[in-house]
């Protein structure tokens, strides 16, 4: 029987460590850094992101880092497959892909497949939307647990864009989005995948990420966002976005839209971290494990 070949994630809350890791493992075993991130897929939103430093990208081969316009509608079936080409061309190499990022939906994606609904209901989703504005995501969650329970427990109630995917779903096909994702198809069976998340100390995690808000405002994430005229579909929803163009709109103070990028930067990783822990695939590593003890989880 065929050996199958190495694919190694590191995924986790945003602030985690899984960059340092990842830079620190590529270098030992010649391996090649993927993104698995949907805010750093996008070109202009450098600073905002987080994305590597030209620095970090020298020392090891990144691949699909800000390689999209925001103007552009970007998703995770998107993504799957722009990342099983890279896979497929790292391995050629001969080296061992690395799979880098905190966002949940891609890494199932990628993982375990998704279906591409072929078409849609533009004007369901519009009064979808609609409706979101008037009352709210959690509105449309209920609504979601009405149709489809599983899929309800599965997706957080302020997720709109999952939520109003799933009723949408059901609108089209007639069928639960949970149902549909049964026949999913994904790289977890073709190749050999150990999956790696540090585990952090919840107060140490979230003091870090209060320090990342303050180096982004420093860094420039407000001239960064000023610069961009228009966000499609997707990027609109990018973590930042609202809090800073309500401060250049003059709808908040400065250190208002800091204190709500650092509350619902917080939020994002607890929702990621539950997202994570349902996954026992994943070994969570402690911060102290060195780099010896993890090349002998990948080997095992």
């Amino acid at each position: 029987m065929k050996k199958k070949k190495l694919v190694i994630f590191i995924v986790g809350p945003t602030a985690s460590g899984k960059s340092k890791l990842a830079l620190m493992l590529a270098k030992k075993i010649s391996g090649e850094i993927i993104c698995c991130d949907s805010m750093q897929v996008y070109k202009e939103i450098r600073i905002l992101s987080q994305r590597p430093s030209q620095r970090e990208m020298q020392i090891a081969p990144h691949h699909l880092y800000g390689i999209i316009s925001v103007k552009k509608k970007f998703d995770a079936h998107q993504y799957s497959i722009l990342a099983k080409q890279k896979i497929e061309e790292i391995h050629r190499r001969g080296n061992i892909p690395i799979v880098v990022g905190g966002t949940g939906f891609y890494v199932s994606a990628l993982l375990d497949g998704i279906f591409e609904m072929k078409s849609i209901d533009i004007n369901y989703r519009k009064k979808l939307y609609s409706l979101a504005k008037e009352k709210g995501s959690t509105f449309l969650h209920k609504k979601l647990q009405k149709i489809d329970k599983k899929a309800a427990k599965k997706i957080h109630p302020h997720d709109l864009r999952r939520i109003i995917r799933a009723l949408e779903v059901y609108k089209v096909t007639g069928r639960r989005i949970s149902q549909l994702q049964k026949k999913r198809s994904g790289i977890s069976k073709l190749y050999k995948i150990k999956i790696f998340a540090i585990d952090v100390e919840r107060d140490k995690l979230y003091e870090r990420i209060n320090q990342r808000i303050e180096e982004m405002f420093s860094k420039g994430a407000i001239s960064e966002i000023k610069k961009i005229k228009r966000f499609g579909q997707t990027a609109r929803y990018a973590l930042g976005i609202r809090e800073i163009k309500d401060f250049l709109n003059h709808k908040t103070t400065l250190e208002e839209a800091k204190s709500l990028l650092k509350r619902n930067s917080r939020r994002y990783a607890k929702r990621q971290l539950c997202w994570f822990k349902q996954d026992n695939r994943i070994k969570w590593l402690k911060e102290t494990s060195s780099l010896n003890q993890i090349l002998r989880l990948i080997n095992n």
